[in-house]
């Protein structure tokens, strides 16, 4: 399921739906979908036709934790745009809240989902505080009608995360309805959402990791694997 040297030159080293990878190298066969850079089984492993919404945080004036010359809102948007390219490959639909930097306000994010009837809510952040706090942490919030559903998706997701950034699992936590920090879009969306802080933005070795092509297309696969475990199809071929 996956491309490989002996395949054509444009493949050698790349995985099935990878820029470049064309042809019997780069597709799947005998009913199985390409997810996660390898073959699946059964169809687009869950996806297919699940409305995603995206939730770059921050944007235009709200510029999040800046730290090691990283700006959080770029992160932000550049995990968010690779998690859409993946999500499009396993036919699901992502709803952007927004796909440049421009500012966007807690009510219209939320309005976005709950208007286009999303299956799911992911934002994605990064974090700061002092120099070492580091890792990876998912946040649910009980006022949300689906919070158990939450909590289920936000274990899977940053179960993922942890795994493929090699970070510290900080956890998941809920997030106080009556807590100065409430977030707001998990409280007012209806479907199961999550928050997911891929790193400290303020720590010196998670900011390297956020800074690197290479871990933001793992965040965003971590987040495609978590959703496909969720939905209960997570079979690879070998």
């Amino acid at each position: 399921g996956q491309c490989v040297n002996s395949c054509t030159p444009q493949c050698s080293g790349k995985q099935c739906g990878d820029n470049g990878c064309s042809g019997s190298c780069g597709t799947c066969s005998n009913g199985q979908t390409c997810s996660n850079g390898q073959c699946v089984n059964g169809g687009s492993n869950g996806l297919s036709g699940k409305k995603i919404c995206i939730d770059a945080g921050h944007g235009g004036s709200s510029t999040g934790t800046a730290a090691y010359s990283l700006i959080e809102k770029n992160v932000n948007l550049d995990v968010a745009l690779r998690l859409k390219q993946i999500l499009l490959t396993n036919e699901a639909i992502p709803i952007m809240i927004r796909t440049s930097d421009i500012d966007v306000s807690l009510e219209k994010r939320t309005s976005i989902a709950n208007n286009n009837n999303c299956d799911i809510f992911v934002s994605i952040h990064c974090n700061g505080d002092k120099p070492n706090a580091k890792g990876t942490e998912t946040f649910w919030a009980k006022p949300n009608p689906y919070y158990d559903k939450s909590i289920e998706l936000a274990n899977k997701v940053n179960s993922k995360m942890v795994s493929y950034l090699k970070t510290n699992n900080r956890g998941i936590k809920e997030d106080i309805y009556s807590a100065p920090g409430s977030l707001y879009v998990l409280r007012n969306t209806k479907m199961p959402a999550i928050l997911v802080e891929l790193a400290f933005l303020t720590n010196k070795d998670d900011n390297n990791k956020l800074k690197d092509s290479y871990y933001k297309q793992e965040a965003a696969r971590a987040i495609l694997n978590g959703l496909q475990e969720y939905y209960g199809n997570s079979s690879t071929c070998t």
